[in-house]
């Protein structure tokens, strides 16, 4: 009885000192944990301090936006502060008047090229998408120089590039073509006396339209 009971303690103190061991092995072999080392804060402070100061591409582009709005405007107040001549103003001029856009300066532009030129500030009005709120705008700011119009020769033009005209159109052209086939034209009153053409005609279109042929005999005698 007395050695079972010697055996059981042996055993016991054998299990107790297998843990002892056991434990001291692993607390010698466990690494001690470090406190978090503050490199990774410190070092993007330093990495943000580092880069330099600027500004943002929008911001960049709005500087650049005002500069050249302020450049832009000193522009369009130098080109209203006077009075510009139809005939030979550019888009950017005719921009610069009142209520004139990009797209009725183009507009205006086209239809002076088709008409030859203006010989009065009033065919503006011509101008699809002017009304006369716009004209009565720009109306003390405009004037017309009619040495500047490009005329068609009434007795030697093609029907073709008669009834191109705006004034003149087909059945203009087709007036004038009869006309010269039986007379010959020696100046515009002969064929204002012609009845289908009349004075009322003749008056919208003798800014556009000259004798050249005598005209040219008459310079060379």
């Amino acid at each position: 009885m007395g050695g079972r009971r010697r055996g059981e303690r042996s055993a016991l103190v054998v299990v107790l000192v297998s843990w002892g061991v056991a434990w001291g092995i692993g607390a010698w072999e466990k690494v001690p944990e470090l406190d978090e080392p503050n490199w990774k804060v410190s070092a993007l402070k330093l990495f943000l301090d580092s880069i330099p100061p600027h500004h943002p591409p929008s911001a960049q582009r709005n500087k650049h936006f005002k500069s050249s709005t302020r450049s832009d405007h000193r522009v369009v107040h130098q080109l209203s502060g006077g009075v510009i001549e139809l005939n030979a103003a550019d888009s950017m001029q005719l921009e610069a008047l009142p209520l004139i856009g990009p797209v009725l300066a183009r507009r205006i532009i086209k239809y002076r090229g088709v008409l030859g030129g203006f010989c009065q500030p009033e065919q503006l009005l011509e101008v699809y998408g002017l009304d006369s709120v716009a004209f009565s705008a720009i109306r003390s700011r405009v004037w017309v120089d009619p040495s500047q119009i490009k005329t068609l020769c009434v007795d030697t033009s093609s029907w073709s590039s008669l009834r191109r005209h705006p004034y003149i159109g087909v059945q203009g052209a087709r007036l004038i073509e009869r006309y010269r086939e039986a007379h010959e034209i020696f100046t515009m009153a002969h064929l204002a006396a012609h009845p289908p053409i009349g004075d009322s005609l003749m008056d919208r279109w003798s800014p556009y339209l000259r004798v050249c042929r005598h005209q040219a005999d008459t310079k060379l005698n």
